[in-house]
């Protein structure tokens, strides 16, 4: 569909088989058109941001994220536990 709602053929009031392909025409436009922006925004985002370098993730991985996944398990369990003891 086009951004406003209204096809050209609409606007200029055409009728008939010529509506149908100018409708057509109209609707691949606008499939392409949305579909440029979108793959060409996602690249933009992409190459902007910087690449993770393989030993800051595996840093962040051992040293962060399993140590508070490690906590997080022993908060979860002692809830648990005393929740059925209360």
């Amino acid at each position: 569909n086009p951004p406003i709602g209204i096809y050209l053929a609409d606007i200029f009031n055409i009728k008939g088989i010529l509506y149908q392909i100018l409708i057509n025409f109209e609707q691949l436009f606008w499939f392409l058109t949305k579909t440029s922006l979108i793959i060409m925004l996602v690249i933009w985002i992409r190459a902007s941001y910087p690449r993770l370098r393989t030993d800051k993730t595996l840093e962040l991985c051992w040293y962060i994220l399993i140590p508070s996944a490690v906590f997080n398990l022993f908060i979860i369990t002692a809830v648990k536990y005393f929740r059925g003891i209360l």
